[in-house]
């Protein structure tokens, strides 16, 4: 399998995998369970935001610092208590404080689950950078060329029944609705 550093790796294939990485996270059940698809995540949010114009990042995830108000940082950390087979993190509400603070999350307690505003805060964060990426994204109009792919139709008697396009816009497609919970 061929490894590839993250540097290398293109807008787009960070902007996926912090797609990917934010589905996966089990945010309901713990920053443990959570930490190695979170520290994905925001890894690829660190990089994308690197590669952005700088007057498209007011408001957006901060991963100058390094410590827990940094979310990759805080994520890596965590990741390493579940590689040492712990099962929680420290009881240090200082750190997770400052972690949830990016996110505008109050009220954080250890034991109980996220509350739905703090996920949802979360959602929003990352959306942010949807909006952006997608602002970005330039569709140039023109005819298809001759011998790419068309829409699943395929060619001659019973060719490409029941086939999906290759690309349709979602009916819910706005801000959120990649990340639901």
């Amino acid at each position: 399998m061929k490894v590839e550093s993250v540097e290398s790796l293109s807008t787009k294939d960070l902007w996926v995998s912090m797609i990917e990485n934010c589905e996966e996270s089990p945010l309901e059940v713990s920053l443990l369970k959570s930490s190695k698809y979170m520290w994905r995540m925001f890894s690829a949010m660190k990089f994308i935001r690197a590669r952005l114009p700088t007057e498209d990042t007011a408001g957006l995830v901060e991963f100058d610092a390094d410590d827990f108000s940094n979310p990759e940082h805080a994520a890596k950390v965590w990741m390493g208590y579940r590689k040492q087979g712990k099962r929680e993190i420290p009881k240090d509400i200082e750190d997770v404080r400052q972690f949830f603070e990016q996110f505008h999350c109050d009220s954080v307690a250890f034991g109980e689950r996220f509350s739905p505003a703090c996920i949802s805060n979360m959602n929003d964060k990352v959306n942010a950078y949807n909006l952006i990426l997608a602002g970005l994204v330039t569709d140039k109009p023109g005819k298809p060329v001759r011998g790419g792919r068309g829409k699943g139709k395929g060619k001659g008697k019973g060719r490409g029944k029941g086939r999906k396009q290759d690309w349709a816009l979602d009916e819910d497609w706005r801000p959120g609705a990649f990340f639901k919970f």
